[in-house]
């Protein structure tokens, strides 16, 4: 299963910076600026892979 950006459309890859938000959207890191009280998370997307089980292939 691939996954992509919500913003640019891009798949993301292991180590891409990435940003998960209060309705579980993934974007890079860079890609989209919110208000840091509607980020739940920042790592690289392999770890938030590893932490959110809805993302498991």
């Amino acid at each position: 299963m691939r996954i992509f950006c919500g913003v640019c459309h891009e798949v993301f890859k292991g180590d891409d910076l990435i940003k998960i938000d209060f309705i579980n959207t993934l974007t890079h890191y860079t890609c989209l600026d919110l208000g840091i009280d509607l980020i739940k998370n920042i790592d690289t997307f392999g770890n938030i892979k590893m932490e959110y089980p809805f993302l498991s292939e």
